[in-house]
């Protein structure tokens, strides 16, 4: 064939080395197309070094004219690294008619003969094209007997490592993202080429492009991709590789976006010409009898009038139906937050007292410090009376009362400093109460009287025998002065009152609501969670509370569990619940990052509820 003529002629010319350094060109490998009157000639660089190319396009030009196999009128010279399709000089030689007429048949008569002393320089002819790169061995096709370029493939280039989101099911883009695909597709086959690219390099290795020398349509274009928020940017990758690895489908879904978003605009407008033809109306009476298509004015005012019967709504909006869970859930918790305080205050002499075996006056005094309900859970199922847990009790209280009237802790035993008086005796089943006595350390008149509450509990190897359920320092002169709680004995009070009503609370759907909440609040922050009304929210989080509480027993370790574990119940919850997705396109980071922020978000809202109870009983 005539282009492998011109090759062998080629690596003849390169062999002479008094023509070329045979080293400086034995690694480049070339490549012949003709067109009609014009020959393009590739030069493949195996490196990325720089040639000589005029000393080269000089020498490789002679050799074609001087053959005169073909009489190319014009012949383009490429260069380009090997695996590359673009490239990255050129040039172009026009050759005059009149100096081929001048040409000597016989210059290069050595042409014909072997080729032993050639060189290994790899020729790259049409048919033996197998090169280690794709793109390279793809350069020539045959198109009715005249080889040329392929045509353009869009399926080369994808913008995003994730490949199995090219042909998953995602929803369909928004309406800028669409806009930007559209434009895309109709630029011109330079542009187009040239920006895909840019966009490899701006997608994959974060490259701003160079918008220097593009023209305006480009540049309006990318002012739009680089005004982009995060979460645009990386949609948009996805849905520009989409559009790379199937345009029409890809096309035909923003179309479809296109005509939702035409038909959202023209309901907007019908409706707003329906507000305006009731407002100008609204000066005639309501007619009950008026039909309902005349009393509209138009097909597409059916809201106001449907909610009208007789000058009145029929229905209150759904918005408010909504908000009556977590609004009687509020009044629930108001009322019962007052039981309990008011509860809390109540004078009535306790009944446990009733069953006392000892000093009712110290029966009603434990009831104070510890609580009644304390009290009776701490009497049920106690082990056979121990004479050896009372005496511990007073042994234990003894240093108890030595600290509150002001001894440091190796001064509180017994031994040391011997308290005034010590009593103690079961005033319930299990149940000691021990009273002291100690002269404070500060103020020497003044006495300081100490009473501990214990529980006797069956002895082990880490525990006495005994409990201690409270203590609290009472007026020397008590019975006959009323007990008052210490500040210390108050905040703890406070504290039990306020985890028994969140303990309450939690059963009555306290973290479900919180967790509706939270829901709702990344939802329409924009985060991994989609909704599409309240009831769905609601639903979600009951089935999420659910599938938490059973996830909760699987057998982990680490709190670092709780992220992926929480995005497991999220997505089968999704599952579950019709209305409620997880946008699992965003990549698992950023789902990661909901969840997170759904853990977080809910033990805040429960400590703030708890913090809130605190205050309330105190």
């Amino acid at each position: 064939m005539e282009e492998e003529q011109i090759l062998k002629a080629i690596a003849q010319c390169l062999a002479d080395s008094e023509i070329a350094d045979v080293d400086q060109y034995e690694r480049l490998h070339f490549q012949i197309v003709m067109q009609d009157d014009v020959l393009h000639l590739y030069i493949n660089r195996e490196t990325d070094e720089d040639c000589d190319y005029q000393k080269l396009t000089d020498l490789l030009s002679s050799v074609i004219i001087d053959l005169e196999i073909v009489e190319p009128k014009k012949i383009w010279f490429y260069s380009r690294i090997l695996g590359e399709v673009e490239p990255d000089w050129q040039t172009l030689i026009e050759i005059e008619t009149d100096n081929l007429a001048t040409v000597d048949t016989n210059k290069n008569p050595e042409i014909e003969q072997e080729s032993e002393n050639v060189p290994e320089i790899q020729l790259l002819a049409s048919e033996s094209l197998e090169l280690e790169s794709q793109k390279d061995a793809d350069i020539l096709v045959t198109v009715d007997g005249v080889e040329k370029e392929p045509e353009f493939d869009l399926a080369q280039y994808c913008f995003i490592r994730n490949q199995r989101l090219l042909n998953a099911e995602l929803i369909p883009p928004r309406l800028n993202i669409a806009q930007l695909i559209t434009t895309l597709d109709r630029f011109s086959e330079f542009n187009r080429r040239s920006q895909l690219l840019i966009l490899e390099a701006y997608f994959l290795n974060a490259t701003n492009p160079d918008l220097s020398d593009c023209d305006s349509e480009v540049k309006a274009w990318w002012t739009d991709i680089l005004e982009l928020s995060p979460d645009e940017n990386r949609k948009l990758a996805i849905w520009l590789s989409r559009y790379c690895y199937n345009s029409e489908q890809t096309l035909a879904i923003t179309e479809a976006v296109f005509a939702a978003q035409a038909a959202i605009d023209d309901a907007k407008k019908a409706a707003s010409q329906g507000q305006a033809q009731a407002k100008n109306s609204s000066t005639t009476e309501y007619n009950p009898n008026l039909p309902i298509s005349a009393a509209q004015g138009q097909d597409g005012d059916t809201s106001a009038t449907s909610k009208r019967q007789n000058g009145k709504y029929r229905s209150k909006p759904k918005f408010f139906l909504n908000l009556a869970l977590p609004i009687g859930w509020t009044l629930v918790t108001l009322i019962i937050v007052i039981i309990g305080i008011n509860s809390a205050k109540s004078t009535a002499l306790p009944t446990i007292c009733d069953e006392a075996t000892g000093d009712k006056s110290y029966c009603y005094l434990a009831t104070e410090i510890v609580s009644e309900k304390i009290l009776t859970e701490s009497t049920q199922n106690k082990p056979a009376f121990k004479p050896e847990s009372l005496d511990m009790s007073l042994e234990y209280c003894q240093i108890y009362g030595n600290i509150a009237a002001g001894f440091a802790l190796k001064e509180a035993s017994s031994y040391n400093n011997p308290l005034l008086s010590v009593s103690g005796e079961e005033i319930l089943s299990g149940i000691y109460v021990v009273d002291v006595e100690q002269v404070s350390l500060e103020e020497e008149s003044t006495t300081v009287r100490t009473v501990c509450i214990f529980e006797q509990t069956e002895t082990t190897s880490w525990q006495k025998g005994i409990n201690l359920l409270g203590m609290d320092q009472i007026d020397p002169a008590w019975p006959e002065v009323a007990y008052q709680p210490s500040e210390k004995q108050q905040s703890l009070n406070s504290l039990n009152q306020a985890l028994g009503a969140y303990s309450f609370f939690s059963n009555f759907g306290l973290n479900t609501l919180f967790t509706a909440i939270m829901i709702y609040v990344l939802a329409i922050s924009g985060m991994a969670i989609r909704a599409d009304s309240l009831e769905t929210i609601y639903q979600a989080s009951f089935i999420l509370g659910i599938v938490e509480s059973i996830l909760a027993y699987l057998p982990v370790i680490g709190w670092w569990v709780q992220v992926p574990l929480e995005c497991i119940a999220l997505g089968i919850t999704s599952s579950c619940i019709k209305g409620f997705h997880i946008d699992w396109s965003a990549g698992y980071r950023f789902v990661s990052a909901t969840a997170l922020l759904l853990i977080v978000s809910r033990l805040l809202l429960n400590w703030l509820f708890l913090a809130l109870l605190f205050k309330i009983f105190s």
